[in-house]
């Protein structure tokens, strides 16, 4: 039965022929080369013009072997095997005319020089393989480390996707929740509210209700407004209807209702075009930032300085304890959720957030949001 022989492919054949044929294109390989050259030169210059240097049969003696290895290990070190051997070749090339120059070479000399040859190509070809080896190796270890990079930023990369979609959901589901407690439990609320007011200055009431009734009013008035606290809390009306500045407004007069903090909001610049996520994450982040003063600080004093241009810039500030200078290391305090979602928020948008402590106390929160502007509109003419 006749067997079928596939050819080998062209650039399979090309591979296997650069395997043995020595790196021609490398300048450092034909200085080695020269180097060769110049101990055999120098060997049939000089050594054998000094009495008792050279052999008694006019031969290289051992030293011109000893002096070969050094270009050829540096060969092998550098080219591996295929640039060690055509150096020992190109080394025996150079000493071999010598042997049949000599009439009076004696075999036993030839013998020695031979197995000086034999050892130039073994130590060739031991330290070439030896640096092959280590050189797959570290090819081996070199592309384990960028595999697991690789998958070490595709991991963050979905971990980031992930993180996106997970705030997207709690925004989308708090705008729904928020426009579901507006429309109905809030409506209800204040028609409650109104009837027990209208009942209350009903004449036909009997006296002893008229109290309960005012009272029952005054709890469904503070229950409202309770409620849209919770509305504003979870998508603030005034974001989507008058702005970043408006929200931000709001948002510093109701932290300085709720306690003795003192908030100051200065913006510079002009808000336009700016992208509705883009104003969400940044409401998010002097939020939580302010929550943080609040819950933790035990500051007195805070300002909210927003600059509107291309980066957008939050700069929170307080005059409270500060943080501590251990946070976040190996054995320190570890940062609260609310600082990683600010994190993770200035991330998703592509910016970046800073927290320093403040000199001489208290802390800086720094956010910086791309916020690319919108192109002019031109008129055709």
């Amino acid at each position: 039965m006749a067997t079928i022989k596939f050819p080998m492919p062209a650039g399979a054949a090309m591979r296997a022929l650069r395997t043995f044929l020595p790196p021609v294109r490398s300048a450092r390989f034909w200085i080695v080369q020269a180097g060769v050259l110049s101990v055999a030169l120098l060997h049939d210059i000089v050594l054998a013009r000094i009495p008792g240097a050279g052999h008694s049969f006019g031969v290289p003696d051992a030293m011109t072997s000893a002096f070969l290895l050094i270009p050829v290990i540096y060969a092998a070190l550098n080219f591996g095997v295929r640039g060690s051997v055509a150096t020992s070749v190109w080394a025996a090339a150079l000493i071999a005319p010598h042997w049949w120059l000599m009439p009076d070479l004696s075999p036993t000399h030839l013998v020695i020089e031979l197995g000086n040859l034999a050892v130039l190509f073994t130590v060739a070809i031991v330290v070439g393989q030896r640096v092959e080896c280590e050189q797959r190796a570290r090819q081996r270890a070199e592309a384990a480390l960028a595999t697991a990079v690789t998958e070490q930023q595709r991991r963050q990369e979905e971990q980031r996707a992930f993180s996106g979609r997970l705030l997207t959901v709690q925004e989308e589901q708090r705008r729904n929740l928020a426009q579901e407690l507006h429309d109905d439990p809030l409506q209800n609320l204040m028609y409650l509210t109104r009837a027990l007011d209208d009942l209350s200055e009903n004449p036909a009431l009997d006296t002893g209700l008229v109290q309960r009734v005012r009272y029952g009013a005054e709890l469904t008035t503070e229950a409202a407004t309770a409620l849209r606290k919770i509305i504003h809390g979870l998508r603030p009306p005034a974001l989507d209807d008058l702005g970043i500045t408006s929200a931000l407004r709001q948002l510093v007069a109701d932290v300085g209702k709720r306690g003795t903090l003192a908030v100051t909001l200065r913006c510079t610049g002009t808000e336009t075009g700016l992208d509705p996520d883009l104003k969400l994450t940044a409401y998010r982040i002097v939020q939580e930032s302010l929550n943080n003063v609040v819950r933790h600080a035990h500051a007195r004093r805070a300002t909210v300085k927003v600059q509107f241009g291309d980066p957008l810039t939050l700069t929170i500030s307080d005059d409270g304890t500060g943080i501590p200078p251990s946070l976040g290391s190996a054995g320190g305090p570890q940062p609260g959720l609310g600082l990683v979602g600010m994190r993770e928020r200035a991330t998703l948008a592509g910016g970046t957030l800073r927290v320093t402590a403040r000199s001489p106390h208290g802390t800086i929160v720094q956010a910086t949001l791309p916020s690319p502007q919108p192109e002019p509109l031109t008129l055709a003419r």
